[in-house]
């Protein structure tokens, strides 16, 4: 995919010291398997990096002018990368470490912009945030206090009275 003359409005690929930092994050961080991102190309713009699925139409595709490619996966914060809601929704129930079960009562009273202590074990960083073992959204581990980074947005449709997760 690398021989593909991208047109000028596509975001720069990913070269392949940023796809291995970016898989070695997921591996190392949430046990996500590097094999789980083989047929997908990943591109970036300024402090951001999107995910798109390699297919036979993009060589095509890749003359089309564009204003949003593939999935928005990662921001850059400072030296650390920030999975997505939507990236962990899709690929997080890969995870095997990192995760966070939460019981809906701890699950509303993040929501709300509490906090939860959690064991001392607990490394500072990013976690997946799982409701009856569904990857919600990401959470954020500071000195033992989980925070949540879970859009308000998607916190009306988990909290919502029609919602069957609670």
């Amino acid at each position: 995919m690398g021989s593909i003359p991208w047109g000028s409005s596509w975001p720069a690929l990913a070269g392949e010291n940023e796809r291995e930092r970016i898989l070695g994050y997921l591996d190392t961080r949430f046990g996500i398997p590097e094999e789980t991102f083989r047929d997908s190309l990943f591109f970036r713009t300024r402090d951001t990096w999107r995910i798109l699925r390699r297919s036979a139409f993009l060589a095509r595709a890749s003359r089309l002018r564009v204003e949003v490619v593939g999935l928005r996966a990662f921001h850059e914060i400072g030296p650390y990368l920030k999975p997505t809601t939507r990236m962990i929704q899709i690929f997080g129930h890969e995870a095997v470490r990192s995760r966070v079960e939460l019981v809906p009562a701890d699950l509303e009273h993040l929501v709300q912009g509490g906090e939860i202590p959690l064991e001392a074990s607990w490394e500072d960083g990013y976690v997946i945030l799982c409701l009856k073992r569904l990857p919600l959204g990401v959470g954020l581990v500071i000195r033992g206090q989980l925070r949540s980074q879970i859009p308000k947005s998607d916190i009306r449709f988990f909290l919502g009275k029609k919602s069957t997760l609670l």
